[in-house]
């Protein structure tokens, strides 16, 4: 290799440059004098110039990893809490499909000695009780997943209410998960927003 550049801005200036032009510089010394960037349409890649790029993504994604691995565990814990309320769902629903049930022999064991205005009022009524009713099932269950010990409860409930009987509706099964807001995300990755450079 020859210690002087071959590639300079002179001679480049000697042809005519009718769209941008990119040299890399591989060699060692460099074959490729830095300022034919001058030249309008010239831009010049040294190998110092990549591995320097090279090195600082190398960098940041290093950087990026402690920050990675705090999401890693955070969706890894979120996954185990999805999990074991998935596994509770069921219960809610059937308890739900319990209380409906009850709900409609009533009225229509009631609804007969109703005007329809009375009717309308006793039924708002009990949808208003059942709301409260669920309520709190609802959080003690959610509080048991979060301790990872939900069996208890579900078998509890499950005796109390006969829900061994209430089969579940999987689509109602999807609103009782949505109002848990446990259900796996669509959205972009975090990390691979944590590891994304420029």
């Amino acid at each position: 290799m020859s210690a002087a550049p071959i590639i300079t801005p002179l001679l480049l200036d000697s042809q005519a440059v009718l769209s941008h032009k990119y040299f890399v510089d591989q060699s060692m010394p460099h074959s490729i004098a830095a300022a034919i960037e001058t030249v309008p349409g010239v831009l010049l890649y040294s190998l110092d110039g990549i591995q320097s790029k090279a090195s600082a993504a190398l960098e940041r994604r290093l950087a990026a990893v402690p920050q990675v691995r705090v999401i890693i565990a955070e969706s890894m814990a979120g996954l185990h809490d999805w999990s074991e309320e998935m596994e509770v769902s069921p219960t809610l629903q059937n308890l739900k499909n319990a209380l409906e049930q009850l709900r409609q022999d009533e009225m229509k064991r009631f609804g007969k000695r109703m005007s329809p205005a009375e009717a309308v009022m006793v039924d708002e009524i009990i949808r208003s009780l059942m709301q409260k009713l669920l309520k709190q099932p609802v959080l003690q269950l959610k509080a048991a997943c979060k301790r990872g010990e939900p069996g208890q409860l579900v078998e509890l409930l499950s005796e109390l209410f006969d829900l061994e009987r209430q089969p579940a509706d999987v689509g109602q099964i999807s609103e009782i998960t949505s109002r848990f807001g446990c259900a796996p995300s669509d959205g972009p990755s975090r990390v691979e927003n944590a590891f994304q450079t420029d």
